[in-house]
């Protein structure tokens, strides 16, 4: 039997269905990783682990705060093309460059500080962020169906991303146009306004 063949429209339909358990799965997770940061702010101990328990409860706000800000869309296409399924296998976003962390360093939340920018440090912690939605049990269960669904998924979606990149980036680049087109119209119109009641007082005055 022949297996069913992905199209554009049917990627596009699943990317938005994904939105939805996106929505949840985030407020959950978000939930999680507080109840851990006030879990490590009230640890007691040494001078040396009350610092490292703050480190901790940091990094979890900073990744809290990239969480909040991403978009449904961007987690929904990172998700249907991630195969990665443990945050272990992520570089340590505030670990020495180029080296893979254990999974105990990332269980305990461990990091070695290091020359990483910022940028490059949060935009780590946006693949965590990912990551933890991705593999959350609502979009896994999504997943899972739409990928036994279409057993060669993973060679049509390299075909159709790039497609429907384009065409969601053709659509932002129309309306900003819809957009500026609008603004410099209600411009000249407050402009004109603005000069019909000048020569209107002036006249007056005269």
């Amino acid at each position: 039997m022949e297996s069913a063949k992905l199209d554009l429209i049917t990627v596009n339909n699943f990317l938005v269905k994904l939105r939805s358990p996106i929505a949840r799965s985030r407020v959950q997770i978000i939930n999680r990783l507080t109840r851990q940061i006030h879990h490590f702010k009230s640890k007691k101990g040494t001078k040396e682990q009350v610092m490292k328990n703050q480190r901790k409860a940091e990094r979890l706000r900073k990744e809290i705060q990239i969480m909040a800000k991403l978009s449904k869309n961007l987690v929904a296409r990172f998700a249907v093309l991630n195969k990665q399924k443990c945050l272990e296998d992520t570089i340590n976003p505030e670990g020495t460059k180029n080296v893979y962390c254990s999974a105990v360093d990332f269980i305990s939340g461990e990091f070695i500080f290091s020359v990483m920018n910022q940028d490059e440090i949060n935009s780590k912690l946006e693949k965590r962020a990912m990551l933890r939605i991705s593999n959350h049990s609502l979009i896994e269960k999504q997943l899972d169906t739409f990928r036994a669904q279409f057993p060669t998924w993973e060679e049509e979606l390299k075909r159709i991303m790039p497609i429907l990149g384009e065409k969601s980036r053709t659509k932002k680049e129309q309306k900003l146009q819809v957009f500026r087109v609008i603004s410099s119209n209600i411009v000249s119109t407050l402009f004109w306004f603005t000069n019909f009641s000048l020569e209107k007082s002036c006249q007056k005055k005269t």
